[in-house]
């Protein structure tokens, strides 16, 4: 794997095709990854209620059903376990949760800002796979889930933060059963176990 920041990388398949992730962050052995395309067109969460990214089952989705389709054996071995912080929402003091540690997992608005630093670098395409499972398009472009909790007072405890389909935060938040955002995967890799 080349171990470069900006670079794109292929590591594990997703619905017959290679996901291409991009390098956001490489140190100590590890790289943080980024899925280049919305991989998917799900919800945070399949009801409506107050939710978390502790809670929610785009998580479970995440760390199983596609952690157990899109990786082989030996990828696995590469994917770490990371804790996962999101607490409350830097901007507007929205919501809390608690740590988690999972392999994969969706940003927060903090990283977004931190790794993505203008609306251009923010934008993003779906898979084909996604458009048809329903990914909303718009300009060829798509929205995509942030973990972050959304401002409270606008729409309650069952909103989270995106990506909008020009690059621009939604602070305020989207209901978590919108299920025509994509969902673009994160993860900590350990680059030792990814060398070919």
């Amino acid at each position: 794997m080349e171990k470069c920041v900006g670079a794109v990388v292929k590591f594990g398949r997703y619905m017959g095709e290679p996901v291409e992730w991009l390098v956001l962050e490489q140190g100590d052995g590890r790289a943080l990854l980024l899925s280049k395309y919305g991989l998917e067109a799900k919800p945070f969460n399949s009801h409506i209620t107050a939710v978390t990214w502790e809670t929610c089952t785009l998580r479970n989705w995440l760390n199983k059903d596609f952690y157990g389709s899109a990786f082989d054996e030996k990828e696995k071995e590469g994917i770490l376990v990371t804790k996962v912080v999101t607490g409350k929402n830097p901007e507007n003091g929205g919501g809390f949760e608690n740590d988690t540690e999972d392999k994969l997992f969706v940003l927060t608005s903090g990283e977004v800002k931190k790794y993505l630093g203008s609306n251009e670098e923010r934008i993003c395409f779906a898979t084909e796979y996604a458009k048809k499972n329903g990914v909303f398009v718009y300009e060829g472009k798509c929205a995509w889930w942030l973990r972050s909790p959304g401002e409270e007072e606008n729409c309650g405890n069952d909103c989270l933060e995106a990506v909008q389909n020009d690059g621009s935060l939604f602070d305020d938040g989207v209901e978590c059963i919108w299920s025509d955002l994509a969902v673009r995967p994160a993860m900590w890799v350990d680059l030792s176990k990814m060398e070919k």
